[in-house]
């Protein structure tokens, strides 16, 4: 059975990437495909690059609004049984769709695959999601129960069967939704149907420094409380669609999740008076620490004992001394030459077994 899809590409001042992000969507090996271009109000020449392709794409120019509001306007338009997203600083792998609809089940909710991990200037830097990390397959709504999360790449690793997207789409008026479009589709599919993955690369994350959730080792604050408040907000959301269900999840979800902890942490140490959760503590943060660090299947050995030190360091220092560990910790991948040279040398001692003694 032959299979449409539709690929939207989202623009908002990517002129540098955007050619690459739409030539990919447009050289994929299978058909028929619809390829769609949205542009969130950008003030550089993202529109006119737009224009250039002529009726190659299908194209909508709206006023800036984020990329949910422009998720909400383009797809209506999206004809295809399959539908993939592509922020327009990422690219897709020439037989990405052809992958995606081999694997194609029926009954999934999506098709999630790996992403190449690069830098500003294209070099590899690693995989999305981590290679040490399985790819789901089935009902992931348990992953959700014991870790917060399951094991899902960005917006762009990801191909929603239409009639999942039908059932979430418009995404909220929710302010903390606006520019957070996969913190709002990825972890609801999951009450949608069963989720089918592919454990290959087929398109490639680009972390240039100013991707939304990038942190670097100066941690901004202000960004770290909004991002915790989104995820409390997701979590509110993942409850709500637990309950219609018939499903339970279990209460202070976000503190079984590693990533999240730290974050709590280090907004609790670095800018108490502005910490977003009313009535937290460092005591009662720090002890959620090492069972969410346990549970995360993302982290290899050498993370762990690092994210647990950091924490730890993070706890017990003054205010102005944690900032060095909640950098460390936090800083997106990816990560320094020092850090992840540090986490291998761990790594290595981890797997080191003392030598049996023999009796004198």
């Amino acid at each position: 059975m032959t299979r449409s899809a539709s690929i939207v590409v989202i623009s908002h001042n990517y002129e540098e990437y955007l050619r690459e992000a739409i030539d990919s969507a447009l050289a994929q090996d299978h058909s028929p495909l619809q390829v769609l271009v949205v542009d969130d109000g950008s003030t550089d020449s993202s529109p006119e690059i737009i224009r250039s392709y002529g009726d190659r794409v299908e194209t909508l120019l709206k006023p800036n609004g984020g990329n949910s509001t422009a998720i909400n306007a383009i797809f209506p338009r999206c004809q295809g049984e399959i539908v993939m997203f592509l922020d327009a600083d990422d690219f897709l792998y020439p037989h990405a769709l052809s992958r995606v609809v081999s694997a194609w089940d029926d009954t999934c909710a999506k098709v999630e695959f790996r992403l190449t991990l690069v830098d500003g200037a294209g070099s590899r830097q690693g995989v999305e999601p981590p290679a040490v990390a399985p790819l789901p397959s089935g009902d992931v709504v348990s992953e959700i129960a014991r870790w917060g999360h399951y094991v899902t790449p960005v917006l762009g690793g990801n191909a929603f069967r239409r009639s999942t997207l039908e059932r979430l789409v418009p995404i909220p008026d929710e302010p903390l939704f606006v520019n957070h479009n996969d913190g709002y589709l990825n972890p609801l599919c999951a009450f949608c149907g069963p989720i089918a993955s592919i454990d290959e690369e087929l398109g490639v994350y680009r972390l240039h420094g100013t991707n939304q959730w990038a942190y670097t080792s100066e941690v901004d604050t202000e960004r770290l409380h909004e991002r915790l408040r989104h995820e409390l907000v997701r979590e509110r959301y993942l409850q709500m669609a637990a309950a219609r269900d018939g499903r339970t999840l279990p209460s202070s979800l976000m503190l079984r999740n590693s990533g999240h902890v730290m974050q709590r942490l280090a907004s609790l140490k670095l800018d108490p008076e502005s910490h977003p959760i009313p009535g937290d503590s460092v005591v009662r943060v720090f002890r959620a620490l090492p069972g969410a660090v346990r549970r995360n299947p993302e982290l290899t050995m050498g993370e762990r004992l690092f994210t647990l030190s950091c924490g730890l360091l993070m706890a017990l220092l003054p205010r102005r001394a944690a900032a060095a560990p909640a950098g460390w910790a936090l800083a997106s991948r990816p990560r320094p030459r020092w850090l992840r040279a540090s986490a291998r040398i761990i790594r290595r001692i981890g797997r080191l077994r003392p030598a049996s003694s023999t009796a004198v």
